[in-house]
């Protein structure tokens, strides 16, 4: 028969046991909370880094942040990432300037997939007649971002329009615009596909915008079948 004292020391011998499988399991779910905080933090600079290039013009930094077989769907384009690079870098090398004003990124992460969206303003600067003038975009930037041999980098890249404006740069000159031109465009998006027009680009008329909830609604649920692997 057991001794009481054989009792109690079987008793705490479990118990440390148990508690150190607790703190096992405590442990592995810190590392992969930590994993995770890394990856989002990796994912968040990618895409603010290759926005950047873009505004930069530094083609090769902004070429390196996308897997080959990226896509990309905007405004005025639609192939892979390293087609619109090289079609930035034409439209850049026309005069035309364009720039970015982003804010933050909040990234998901499943696995070896992750979804960005940061909010963000795109700016066209060029005449409107004789009047030099921001087209301000308001819109949601969102990014499918892939790790692959340990590296993450874009896998797509996507655009949600919000509203637009027109501001001049010099308050005191108002540009005149065409409003049956004008009237042709979605408005979401309606003065950007205004300016992309009026230099020789086509804009799509079948892109995701507020204008249009399906549009957003189809965006959204493809984005989050995509992270999940479900398409």
């Amino acid at each position: 028969m057991w001794s009481r004292r054989n009792v109690l020391a079987t008793a705490l011998g479990a118990s440390a046991l148990f508690a150190g499988a607790r703190r096992a399991r405590a442990s592995d779910r810190g590392e992969a909370a930590t994993q995770e905080m890394l990856d989002r933090v990796e994912i968040q600079e990618l895409v603010q880094r290759e926005r950047t290039a873009r505004d930069l013009q530094q083609w090769d930094v902004m070429a390196a942040a996308y897997h080959p077989d990226a896509t990309v769907e905007i405004s005025w384009f639609k192939g892979t990432g390293p087609e619109f690079v090289a079609a930035s870098r034409k439209l850049a090398a026309r005069g035309r300037l364009s720039f970015h004003q982003m804010g933050p990124t909040v990234a998901r992460v499943s696995g070896n997939r992750a979804l960005a969206n940061s909010g963000g303003a795109i700016h066209i600067v060029g005449p409107i007649g004789d009047v030099e003038v921001d087209v301000v975009g308001h819109a949601r930037l969102l990014a499918r971002a892939e790790r692959r041999t340990d590296r993450w980098l874009l896998a797509g890249f996507r655009v949600l329009y919000v509203q637009d404006m027109v501001l001049p740069l010099n308050p005191s000159h108002v540009p005149v615009i065409d409003p049956a031109e004008a009237a042709k465009f979605r408005r979401s998006y309606r003065y950007v596909s205004y300016m992309l027009a009026a230099i020789g680009l086509e804009p799509s008329d079948a892109l995701p915008g507020v204008d249009r909830p399906e549009t957003v609604k189809a965006l959204l649920d493809g984005e989050d079948a995509w992270l999940l692997r479900k398409t």
